[in-house]
């Protein structure tokens, strides 16, 4: 069973968003981030980072793009779409910090 994150609309947790788990995609760990804070407060602050992928131990999937992620799930956010690179290089940077953690 895989489950979907409240936050960022990744659909392949391997562990419900609860309990500290944390979600490879946003990097929101549920239970501690979120406490106090809405799914959308903690979407906005991912998107205005730069909507990077968080994890260096589970890669993206192919072609991932944060703001295409979200609108397949029907996710609202409030902050300007800052993708003026193309969807492959979300793919690049996910790809350098994957290998980081090779290196």
């Amino acid at each position: 069973m895989t489950y979907t994150c409240p936050v960022c609309g990744f659909g392949k947790m391997e562990d419900p968003p609860h309990d500290y788990n944390i979600c490879p995609c946003c990097g929101t760990e549920f239970d501690y981030d979120n406490h106090g804070r809405t799914n959308l407060t903690l979407r906005n602050a991912w998107l205005a980072q730069g909507g990077h992928w968080f994890s260096r131990a589970t890669s993206p999937p192919q072609d991932w793009n944060p703001y295409a992620q979200l609108s397949a799930v029907g996710y609202d956010y409030d902050v300007a779409r800052q993708d003026t690179a193309s969807e492959s290089t979300y793919q690049i940077v996910a790809s350098e910090a994957a290998c980081a953690v090779g290196a």
